[in-house]
């Protein structure tokens, strides 16, 4: 997947799910939650190739989650983490779904990316 795809993903997952991948009991967020939320990256990791291993990692070069999501670089994978940041800072604050969708609009014009997901 590019980072449109997976920006395109995450988003509208999201939002359709109407909320955060996020466990008030232990503050944690998760690529796979309670009540089958994902968060805005475990939205392109495929059901086949999810294994709870990959809960409180971060895609990084050097493990299973980067390749999941078609990371090659160092720098893929701070764009990945960037994004992967917004939905967990917005989930930890509590913060509505237009908070999440301003910082989603921000990292998506930093990055040149498309926002029609966002309409």
């Amino acid at each position: 997947m590019n980072l449109q795809q997976i920006f395109d993903a995450g988003v509208a997952g999201v939002l359709a799910q109407g909320g955060y991948s996020y466990n008030d009991a232990n503050g944690g967020c998760f690529y796979r939650g309670p009540h089958g939320c994902k968060c805005a990256l475990g939205h392109s990791i495929r059901d086949e190739d999810y294994d709870p291993s990959l809960e409180g990692r971060r895609p990084r070069l050097r493990n299973q989650l980067a390749p999941l999501l078609g990371a090659e670089t160092a720098e893929d994978c701070t764009i990945l983490r960037d994004f992967q940041s917004i939905h967990d800072a917005c989930a930890r604050r509590g913060e509505p779904l237009s908070e999440f969708k301003a910082r989603c609009r921000d990292f998506a014009e930093t990055h040149g990316l498309n926002t029609d997901v966002l309409a």
